[in-house]
């Protein structure tokens, strides 16, 4: 994808009230988990001294959340709008992942993950459904790349910063920042979405943009 492609993909991102929401929202849910994602394992091996032979059974505890969660998502998603399943969710996650700084055990930390997975199902099938819904056909692509470039960047500044976090806060630490981001951009994206309604993103002014004729200096 080109620079223009990406910049057009940006644009209807931010005309559309409930796209930019959703697509902050998962940044700075990403600014939360890249760290953790990053320092989970130190913590397992370090301070939980958990043998190499648990880690196939702790992340198996987040799959069985997760397609649990498959399960029920499609009871939820007839009962809520998809933007309060989302929000709601990352509020959920991010408390789930503040609780991850208190485990003494690796069993703790199997009910965690767990209970992350039940709610990262909900939050991957709302923001497809926002994508899905608010773009247009022919701007899909390049809307969901350029929102993709966007939201891993925001994880790449995480994991960097994951060792310094760690030396200067504490490795446990780290997962109450991280889960307090995330339950912020849930409170952030309830906040943005209320009174908005989910449809097709109007493309026109971005079209327009694009169109207009260049002025000479």
């Amino acid at each position: 994808m080109d620079r223009r492609g990406f910049g057009e993909g940006l644009k209807l991102t931010f005309s559309n009230r409930v796209l930019a929401a959703s697509v902050l929202a998962f940044a700075v849910t990403m600014l939360g988990l890249g760290a953790v994602n990053i320092l989970l394992i130190p913590v397992l091996i370090d301070e939980l001294q958990v043998a190499e032979t648990w880690f196939a059974y702790i992340e198996f505890s987040q799959t069985i959340g997760m397609v649990l969660a498959g399960v029920l998502v499609a009871g939820l998603a007839s009962r809520l709008r998809t933007t309060s399943m989302l929000s709601v969710s990352l509020m959920l996650l991010g408390i789930t992942v503040a609780c991850m700084s208190l485990p003494s055990a690796a069993w703790n930390i199997m009910i965690i993950l767990f209970f992350a997975g039940l709610f990262v199902t909900p939050i991957q099938a709302a923001g497809s459904t926002i994508l899905q819904t608010a773009v247009p056909d022919d701007m899909r692509g390049r809307t969901g790349a350029a929102n993709n470039a966007f939201i891993t960047s925001a994880q790449l500044i995480s994991m960097g910063c994951a060792g310094l976090l760690a030396d200067t806060l504490g490795t446990r630490p780290v997962f109450m920042l991280g889960g307090a981001l995330i339950a912020l951009a849930g409170i952030f994206a309830l906040f943005m979405f209320h009174g908005t309604e989910l449809k097709t993103a109007n493309v026109t002014q971005v079209s327009n943009l694009d169109s207009s004729p260049e002025t000479s200096p």
